[in-house]
């Protein structure tokens, strides 16, 4: 079985967490705090790619609702390195979950369905709704 992932900042304080939901088939992702440096955001995003290769799980969670970081200059990696990694994998459905007044709604949305056309995106405002979808999906 494929281990959790958990990510410090360059002060020792968790950031981020990956975990495979075996029961379920879905990598559950989760961002907390305010990650100004890219480097890390960078090797969490691939975490999500690699658990997908390792588990060839199609379904990921991507909570984001207590996280925050350097997000204009990480979406254009993202747009390029991350999607093209996600491409080789199996993904089928991602949801992301956001609060209700973030501002990564939209260019999350804009990156998926501009870019990766045979995976189901959607975003949330409720970790239960969101998980509700991917159990249907």
């Amino acid at each position: 079985m494929s281990k959790s992932i958990t990510l410090k900042d360059a002060s020792g304080q968790s950031f981020f967490s990956c975990v495979p939901i075996h029961e379920s088939g879905i990598i559950k992702c989760t961002w907390i705090g305010n990650l100004m440096e890219i480097a890390p955001a960078k090797e969490a995003a691939m975490s999500i790619v690699r658990l997908l290769e390792a588990t060839g799980y199609t379904k990921v969670i991507d909570d984001n609702r207590l996280g925050s970081g350097p997000w204009p200059d990480f979406m254009d990696w993202l747009r390029t390195d991350w999607i093209n990694a996600l491409l080789k994998t199996n993904l089928k459905s991602y949801a992301h979950v956001v609060s209700t007044d973030t501002s990564a709604k939209q260019p999350a949305y804009e990156i998926f369905n501009q870019t990766i056309l045979n995976v189901d995106f959607v975003t949330f405002g409720s970790y239960d709704m969101a998980m509700n979808w991917l159990d249907e999906n």
